[in-house]
């Protein structure tokens, strides 16, 4: 083996061990038990999302409700205001 090679070799060696350690850290990253890990966040999303998907479900209703409710509340304003004018121009001061 040439000196040329020798260095080759070594270099190739020394990007093996730097793959390995990033690796390493990845594999870390995505595994992490403590909470901040890619798995037990995803874990922890998709739960959220299960505990709270009849929530959201309701979102459209409760839209809808509020709609009627702001449309009866202003037929009962507009219905008050008129029987109050009503009574001031139908009464004789």
């Amino acid at each position: 083996m040439t000196q040329k090679d020798q260095i080759k070799l070594e270099s190739l060696m020394e990007k093996i061990i730097e793959m390995q350690s990033d690796i390493s850290e990845l594999k870390e990253r995505i595994l992490s038990p403590d909470g901040d890990g890619l798995i037990v966040q995803t874990n922890q999303n998709t739960w959220w999302r299960k505990e709270n998907d009849s929530l959201v479900r309701e979102i459209p209703d409760l839209i809808q409700f509020k709609k009627t409710t702001y449309k009866i509340i202003w037929i009962l304003v507009t219905a008050i205001v008129a029987l109050g004018a009503k009574m001031l121009l139908d009464h004789p001061m």
